[in-house]
């Protein structure tokens, strides 16, 4: 990173001292700062000025464990997913059902509005073709900060 983006970003951080990395990150792209240094480059500019202090990560990756079921059919992971722009403006989501062993598709619709009517349909026409799984896991995801192009609130 150039010595006058970093010099950029301590002077946000000084002006806007709750303020970290997704802040500055999205300060600098307003700004039309070209390249917008990545998050870790921020809190890395943050860090070595002493600003923040430096912390090991909660976990390491090798701590985590992936969870995944023994045998296919066993769980189905249910998934939906907003931001998908068609030419004319219409955003859809999409509704993903994945086997939670085998990672095999058993499910993909794209929905206008991911209401329990579309969300049921998607269901049923899965467990139609394919059987009834021993346990089954929905999740109603939205759309990280990023893709949306504004960064997460500020944490008080």
């Amino acid at each position: 990173m150039s010595p006058a983006t970093e010099a950029r970003i301590v002077e946000i951080r000084v002006v806007h001292p709750v303020w970290g990395a997704d802040w500055i990150g999205y300060q600098l792209q307003r700004d039309k700062m070209v390249p917008v240094p990545s998050r870790t480059s921020v809190y890395r500019a943050l860090v070595r000025h002493a600003l923040v202090a430096a912390e090991q990560r909660r976990r390491r990756r090798a701590d985590y464990r992936r969870w995944e079921r023994a045998r296919p059919m066993e769980l189905w992971q249910l998934d939906v997913v907003g931001g998908f722009h068609l030419s004319d403006g219409v955003e859809l989501k999409a509704l993903t059902g994945i086997d939670d062993n085998s990672r095999f598709a058993v499910s993909a619709k794209l929905v206008r509005r991911a209401t329990s009517g579309p969300v049921c349909e998607a269901l049923l026409a899965a467990l139609r073709r394919h059987g009834i799984p021993s346990r089954s896991s929905l999740t109603m995801a939205r759309s990280s900060p990023a893709a949306s192009g504004r960064p997460a609130r500020a944490r008080k």
